[in-house]
């Protein structure tokens, strides 16, 4: 949107809560003008359709109850690090028969519908990729929140989600891999890393957080993209934020914090 970043109280004012409602009730535009108490429904049946129509009837699954709780599993956690051996311990806890190998198979299945997305950390090593956890995205916050019954203290999940769409959107879909996530030599981690995996070049780092407004937060965040930048590089790095607005200056380079209604339109087009 032209001009947005110069928009004036009213304006800002409008973009906020309209990024506010996006995080809290996702994109789907039949859902839009529902009552709360009917949107969260017609979500679930939204995933329920994707099941029956992409996963199961296209590849022949046999084991539904497994593909439709494995799905529930991962929307429930969004912008989390999981493993698909620690789902299988889940899955197997609750008396559900599932293997492995159909749990990898049903993931596949899973980001090929479009229904969620694991990213890799940064590593040239394959052997590294696989060894570290991957980190898990909804195709929609709304339908994230309508599967997990969210609350507001999961503000920052959501913002982080739909920094990952958005990111996909623009440049995730141009080469597998493109959008990762990174870990510094002391294990500190920033989000999202856009660059090759494959090469381990790093060419944007975006970190991701509700509010700086807390001293820990604050130290936590910028310590990490200060070490992600002096690793790879890089001399800036961005922190998507609620409503923080700020130049951040480093040992590293410089942070920019912006709000997300900015970041994301500056990122629309």
């Amino acid at each position: 949107m032209p001009g947005a970043a110069g928009a004036g109280p009213r304006s800002r004012s409008r973009l906020e809560a309209a990024c506010k409602r996006y995080l809290e009730i996702g994109g789907f535009p039949e859902v839009q003008a529902m009552e709360p108490l009917a949107r969260p429904q017609t979500l679930q049946d939204y995933v329920e359709l994707v099941l029956l129509r992409d996963v199961n009837e296209r590849h022949r699954v046999e084991n539904v109850a497994a593909a439709r709780a494995f799905s529930r599993l991962l929307l429930q956690s969004p912008a989390s690090a999981f493993s698909v051996n620690k789902v299988y311990a889940d899955l197997r806890s609750r008396g559900l028969r599932v293997s492995r190998d159909t749990l990898h198979a049903l993931l596949d299945h899973f980001q090929d519908a479009c229904l969620v997305f694991a990213i890799p950390v940064l590593r040239k090593s394959l052997r590294a990729q696989n060894t570290n956890p991957r980190k898990l995205y909804a195709i929609d916050p709304g339908l994230a929140a309508a599967m997990s019954h969210v609350t507001a203290a999961d503000a920052g999940a959501r913002l982080e989600n739909a920094v990952f769409l958005q990111l996909r959107r623009r440049q995730g879909r141009l080469l597998q891999g493109q959008v990762s996530y990174y870990l510094t030599a002391s294990g500190h981690e920033v989000d999202f890393v856009v660059g090759d995996v494959f090469e381990q070049r790093a060419g944007r780092l975006v970190q991701s957080c509700a509010s700086l407004a807390e001293p820990a937060t604050r130290e936590r965040e910028i310590r990490a993209l200060t070490e992600a930048m002096g690793e790879t590089g890089l001399l800036t790095g961005e922190i998507v934020t609620l409503l923080d607005d700020e130049t951040i200056e480093t040992k590293a380079g410089i942070i920019h914090a912006v709000p997300a209604w900015r970041w994301l339109l500056a990122n629309d087009g």
